[in-house]
C-alpha cells in the first residue's frame, strides 16, 4: 500500500487501484493511538480492536476491488494467500456488495 493524499491509502490490487479513508475509521484511530497508553491488559484491548478494524477495512477492500474487476487469484496475491484462500476467506463479502 502507498499513502497518496493525507489519511488516504492506496493499493493496486489486480488492474485497480483501491481508495479508502482511513480517517473514516475512528474505531483504527482511537485503537492505534492506544497502543502506547496504559497498562498492557489496555494495549492488548486496543491490539485487539485493531485487528478487528483491520479484518473490516480488508473485507471492505476486497469487495471494492471484486467490483472493480480484480479476480480471486488477483486478491490471493495482493493478500499472500493462494486463489482458493482467499475465495473462502471473502466469498461472503463479494456475495453481500453483488445484493446491494
Amino acid at each position: 500500500m502507498e499513502q497518496r493524499r493525507e489519511g488516504t491509502v492506496t493499493a493496486r490490487v489486480g488492474r485497480g487501484d483501491i481508495e479508502i479513508d482511513l480517517a473514516a475509521d475512528s474505531a483504527m484511530r482511537e485503537a492505534v493511538a492506544e497502543l502506547t497508553r496504559g497498562d498492557v491488559n489496555q494495549r492488548l484491548e486496543a491490539a485487539q480492536r485493531l485487528r478487528h478494524a483491520a479484518e473490516a477495512l480488508v473485507a471492505e477492500l476486497v469487495a471494492e476491488a471484486r467490483k472493480k474487476g480484480a479476480t480471486w487469484s488477483d486478491i490471493g496475491d495482493t493478500l499472500g494467500v493462494s486463489t482458493q484462500a482467499a475465495h473462502q476467506k471473502y466469498r461472503w463479502v463479494a456475495a453481500r456488495s453483488r445484493q446491494s
